[in-house]
């Protein structure tokens, strides 16, 4: 069972969704801690009814939501880095990979930044969802701003992990026809003896010498008699 997992795990859109879905959820810890301890700081007492509640004023949601955003990104970045080595390029990992998976040849940081790279294209998505579903929990609702926040990260995590999934799908099956074509493109012609000589590259030559003649034959599962010996070699005397 677990070799089938790791098996499973060493493919890449499988690793690279596992591993940005885990770093981001290691980052939000520290999101988390940022925001509770900023909102203790921010907050004021204000009178509900009979009883005294710390509060945030508005303008005080919108900095929990810039600390949110720089706490996650700095965080998010550094776990993935690791994450993404301990599975792509760690030596013990490299044994579960395919021999011919290219991604293993690659440079990590070459590697990792590529998939940073669409992460980055795909982040105003990200944080436009979470912020957003942010700001309308607390401001909206009064949620309190570290529920906002989980609740936030988790929606904008599986709409874009969706969508770069999609992404990474469609770019491997585009790589595969661009490969193909080259590999067929380079692919050496094969040439027969019932081939005409025209064209870039002549048919194969069948060997003149008696003694290379008597190999291909039996190469070729065939025997020859004295006697058509003799008529062969007589054949290969110049007149």
């Amino acid at each position: 069972m677990w070799i089938r997992l790791r098996g499973l795990y060493s493919r890449r859109v499988v690793n690279v969704n596992v591993n940005i879905v885990a770093a981001g959820l290691l980052a939000l810890i520290p999101t988390l801690l940022a925001v509770h301890f900023v909102e203790i700081w921010l907050a004021h007492e204000t009178r509900v009814g009979h009883e005294l509640k710390l509060r945030l004023a508005p303008y005080h949601k919108v900095v929990i939501s810039v600390v949110t955003f720089c706490v996650d990104v700095c965080s998010d970045v550094c776990f993935y880095y690791a994450l993404h080595f301990m599975a792509n390029h760690w030596p013990k990992a490299l044994k579960y990979k395919p021999q011919d998976d290219e991604r293993t040849k690659v440079p990590f940081f070459k590697d990792a930044t590529l998939v940073q790279f669409q992460r980055m294209i795909l982040s105003p998505l990200l944080y436009t969802l979470w912020i957003g579903t942010q700001q309308v929990l607390m401001q909206g609702f009064d949620v309190p701003s570290v529920w906002a926040t989980a609740i936030g990260c988790f929606f904008a995590v599986a709409v874009v992990r969706t969508v770069h999934t999609v992404w990474m799908v469609k770019a491997a099956k585009k790589a595969l026809a661009h490969g193909g074509k080259l590999l067929h493109g380079l692919a050496p012609k094969v040439w027969s003896d019932s081939q005409p000589t025209g064209g870039d590259a002549p048919p194969q030559q069948r060997p003149t010498s008696p003694a290379a003649d008597h190999a291909h034959d039996a190469g070729n599962g065939k025997t020859k008699s004295p006697e058509s010996a003799t008529a062969s070699r007589r054949g290969h005397v110049s007149p």
